[in-house]
């Protein structure tokens, strides 16, 4: 069994940057797939492409006004676009 880094939204989980083992997370991704609730994307591609299919994947669910905001100054840190401040 392999032992990948991935950020994990749980507290449960460790939250961001915990080791998190393939045996945790697939069978909570096997759930969502048979409730055919899960998507895939390819994340090949660039991080701003990846964002892009994203939001059209999520546009169903989001308020529109919420569509037709910027990113904030965080979201872009998050998403790489932008480095992360550095402490003093």
């Amino acid at each position: 069994m392999s032992t990948e880094w991935r950020g994990a939204f749980s507290a449960g989980l460790g939250g961001f940057d915990a080791p998190v083992t393939d045996a945790l997370t697939l069978p909570i991704v096997e759930h969502f797939k048979a409730q055919n609730s899960c998507k895939e994307l390819d994340t090949s591609q660039g991080r701003e492409s990846v964002y892009a299919l994203l939001r059209e994947q999520l546009a169903p669910y989001t308020d529109t006004a919420l569509l037709e905001h910027p990113l904030t100054e965080q979201a872009e840190i998050l998403l790489g676009l932008w480095p992360y401040p550095r402490k003093s």
